[in-house]
């Protein structure tokens, strides 16, 4: 054997077989992970475990192969781009098994959490790029870059290294799933550079079939979390009639989906625009006071507890700007309806 090929399987087969052995001769219990298995073996036990599952299992009890979960890691790759990607994409379908799962089990979550990396750049080599700078989609790119060329008065500011990864988590309700959906390098996070990815991701998920900011995600966390979970299901009731107050783009979805805050508008004294002047904008009021009255924070802290301050100016410009629109469009010649 020691005449063949270095790149020959059968010298390669044996000598990860003794390898493993001495491993696991001069360990006290067996430890899969000290091992390193060669790609050629890697792809034989795919191959092998693709004809049956048991059947390797039986194998793995006389020869030393590669874990199932080992050989998963391999099945379910796909390059960890920053941002939204159809790969992932594809499997979260997978992993949430979409197309089996009833309505009240589509109900999640999404958990964003900030991580802390080591600046540096780092060259990839199956796309050819150099990756480690800030990522937070194109619209945030450009405002940061803007921000960067007025204060320093440079035409095109050199794209500041990362520092921290911004991750976005979905988890279900009722369901097991837990899966890292999406992530973004970062270098100084503020909250209305969550804003965009944020909603997108709630964008993405709703046009999957998931249930993120709904009704039922409300009714949901009142029943999983009692009163502990109040606040956060008062928060996604009034956010799903909102957004679906101001994104009302057919005819039939309303009527379809039986949601009364998506039927098109047919009168200036349409009764969301009521909703919207004496539930949801004292709502939002009577959050920033409930936070202004409480003692023993910092302000750093406080602002935690809140929306960003551009996010609450844009939600109460957008909210009495369309509370004027309506009644002013209805006002027009030959306007009968329209979509918001």
């Amino acid at each position: 054997m020691a005449q063949s090929p270095s790149d020959c399987f059968k010298r390669i087969f044996w000598e990860q077989q003794s390898q493993a052995t001495c491993i696991e001769m001069s360990s006290k219990r067996k430890d899969c992970r000290a091992m390193r298995w060669h790609p050629l073996m890697i792809r034989w036990c795919l191959s092998l475990r693709h004809q049956s599952q048991k059947a390797y299992d039986k194998v793995r009890e006389v020869l030393h192969l590669p874990s199932q979960r080992t050989l998963r890691d391999y099945t379910h790759y796909c390059t960890g781009n920053p941002g939204f990607s159809t790969a992932v994409y594809e499997q979260l379908m997978l992993a949430a098994g979409i197309d089996s799962l009833t309505e009240w089990q589509k109900c999640v979550f999404i958990l964003i959490d900030e991580m802390h990396i080591k600046e540096n750049r780092v060259y990839e080599k199956h796309s050819g790029s150099v990756i480690g700078f800030t990522n937070l989609g194109d619209i945030n790119n450009e405002l940061l870059s803007f921000e960067q060329e007025f204060e320093q008065g440079i035409s095109q500011p050199d794209k500041p290294l990362a520092k921290t990864v911004l991750t976005f988590m979905v988890r279900g309700i009722f369901t097991s799933l837990k899966f890292p959906y999406a992530h973004f390098p970062c270098k100084n996070l503020t909250g209305e550079l969550i804003f965009d990815p944020f909603w997108e991701a709630v964008y993405r998920l709703e046009r999957c079939g998931f249930k993120v900011l709904s009704k039922k995600v409300s009714k949901a966390l009142q029943l999983t979390g009692g009163s502990d979970a109040e606040k956060n299901a008062i928060f996604c009731n009034m956010f799903d009639k909102f957004f679906d107050a101001l994104n009302v783009s057919s005819y039939a979805k309303g009527v379809r989906q039986q949601k009364k805050f998506q039927l098109p508008y047919t009168s200036s004294n349409d009764f969301r625009l009521k909703w919207l002047q004496d539930e949801f904008l004292p709502y939002l009021k009577s959050w920033e006071n409930s936070v202004n009255e409480r003692c023993g924070f910092t302000a750093k802290q406080e602002k935690r507890m809140l929306l960003s301050q551009e996010t609450i100016t844009g939600l109460l410009m957008t909210t009495q700007s369309f509370i004027e629109l309506v009644p002013y469009l209805f006002s027009l010649s030959g306007v009968k309806s329209f979509l918001s």
